[in-house]
C-alpha cells in the first residue's frame, strides 16, 4: 500500500508510540484491466501488514520454472547498502513434500537483480491433472548470518503452439474453458479470500474445465493462487475494446502489458496473455505488444484481442507477429470449414449454439 523509504517518517524513539495515517481513494491505483461495472470502489480489501526491514532487504522475489532444463530460475531484486559479504541462498522444496534441493551465489555485480538457478532433481511439472507445486525460501546471507528470508511458491509447465496445436509439457493440449466476468453480487468487488475462490475453480475444475477467460478484466492475486492449486490456466486480459480503453484511462497497451506481468509472473496458472475483446490494437500496435512480451514472458501464449484475430482471419489480415492462436468463428460452422494456419479457441460459447439449442 505505501513504502517508508525515510526514517524522518519516524518521530518517536524505537519502543515507543508511532501514529500511521492512511489515506483511502477509489482512484484507480492499477491499470491492469479492471472493468469500469465493477471498480468503482474506495477501501482497503485485504489485511494490512507492516513489515520492519534491514539496512539490505529483498525487496521482490519470483521463479521461472523451466521445464526442458528442470530447473528453477530465482530471481531476487535487492535494495539498500550492500554489506561486502552478502550472498543468496535459495532452497526448493516441493509444497507436498519431497526433497530439498538448493543453490547459492553471490550478488550480481551488474544490478540490484540477482537470478539463482536451482536443479530440479525432484522433477514435478504443473498441469491441471497435476498441480505440483514448490516452495522456494529465498535467504539473504550477510557475515554468516541470515538477516531476511522471503518464501514463494511457483510451479513448472510448459505451454507453447505447435503447428496447429497446443501443447503441454510435450503433450497435446485440449482447452476446455468457461468464462468469469468478475461478478460478485455480495461483495461488489473480487474477495481477497483465497479459499472463496479455490471451492469455486474446484467446482469448475469437477465440472471437466481446465482454462478460464478473464473478460476485460484481470483478477485479485488470491484467484490466482487458487488457481494455482485447483489446476486451471488462467487468460487474464487488459481492459480494451480494439483500441479503446474499457475505462477511464489513456491507451497504453504496453505499459498495462508489462504490469500484468510483474504483477503475476510468479503463477503457473497464468498461461496466455490477451490484450481485450473483440478487436484489434490497432495497426503495428499488436505487433509492438507481441513482441514485447515475446520477449519478456516467453513462456506464456499471446492473443491479440480474443475473437479479433480471427475476424482478422477472416478477412484476411496478415496475423504474423501478432497472436499465436485465433478466436473460433462466431456462429456455427460445417466441420472443416474453418481451417486457420494456427491452433483457434472458440469464443464465448456462442460456437457451441447455446442461444440455439
Amino acid at each position: 500500500l505505501l513504502s517508508l523509504a525515510s526514517k524522518d517518517y519516524f518521530a518517536a524513539p524505537a519502543g515507543e508510540g508511532n501514529f500511521l495515517a492512511i489515506q483511502v481513494s477509489s482512484a484507480r491505483s492499477s491499470r491492469k484491466g479492471q472493468r469500469m461495472d465493477f471498480h468503482q470502489w474506495g477501501g482497503i480489501t485485504r489485511p494490512v501488514e507492516l513489515e520492519a526491514l534491514p539496512e539490505f532487504y529483498v525487496d521482490d522475489a519470483w521463479v521461472r520454472g523451466r521445464f526442458d532444463e528442470k530447473r528453477a530460475d530465482v530471481h531476487v531484486v535487492t535494495r539498500g547498502t550492500r554489506p561486502k559479504s552478502a550472498r543468496l541462498r535459495v532452497t526448493v522444496r516441493p509444497t507436498a513434500g519431497g526433497k530439498a534441493m538448493a543453490a547459492e551465489r553471490e550478488l550480481s555485480p551488474f544490478g540490484d537483480e540477482t537470478v539463482v538457478s536451482v536443479p530440479l532433481d525432484d522433477f514435478r511439472p504443473w498441469s491441471p491433472e497435476h498441480p505440483n507445486l514448490y516452495w522456494a525460501d529465498v535467504e539473504l546471507v550477510a557475515d554468516g548470518q541470515v538477516t531476511m528470508t522471503r518464501r514463494e511458491r511457483f510451479g513448472v509447465k510448459k505451454f507453447e503452439v505447435r503447428g496447429k496445436e497446443l501443447y503441454l509439457n510435450d503433450r497435446p493440449f485440449f482447452l476446455r474453458g468457461f468464462g468469469d466476468d468478475s461478478q460478485y453480487p455480495l461483495t461488489g468487488v473480487s474477495p481477497a479470500d483465497r479459499a472463496y475462490h479455490l471451492a469455486h475453480l474446484k467446482t469448475a475444475r469437477a465440472a471437466g474445465f481446465n482454462g478460464v477467460r478473464l473478460h476485460t478484466h484481470c483478477e485479485v492475486p488470491e484467484y490466482f493462487e487458487a488457481a494455482d492449486e485447483a489446476g486451471i490456466m488462467i487468460q487474464p486480459e487488459l481492459s480494451y475494446y480494439m483500441d479503446d480503453p474499457d475505462d477511464a484511462f489513456g491507451y497504453d497497451p504496453v505499459r498495462d502489458a508489462l504490469e500484468r506481468w510483474v504483477a503475476f509472473r510468479r503463477h503457473p496458472s497464468y498461461a496466455i496473455n490477451s490484450s481485450g475483446n473483440e478487436g484489434l490494437l490497432g495497426p503495428g500496435a499488436g505487433r509492438i505488444v507481441y513482441s514485447l512480451l515475446k520477449k519478456t514472458d516467453p513462456d506464456r501464449l499471446v492473443i491479440e484481442e480474443d475473437m479479433g484475430s480471427a475476424e482478422a482471419e477472416n478477412n484476411g489480415l496478415d496475423l504474423e507477429g501478432r497472436t499465436d492462436y485465433v478466436g473460433g468463428p462466431l456462429n456455427t460452422w460445417p466441420r472443416g470449414s474453418f481451417d486457420p494456419d494456427r491452433p483457434f479457441v472458440c469464443h464465448e460459447y456462442m460456437n457451441l449454439c447455446v442461444k440455439q439449442d
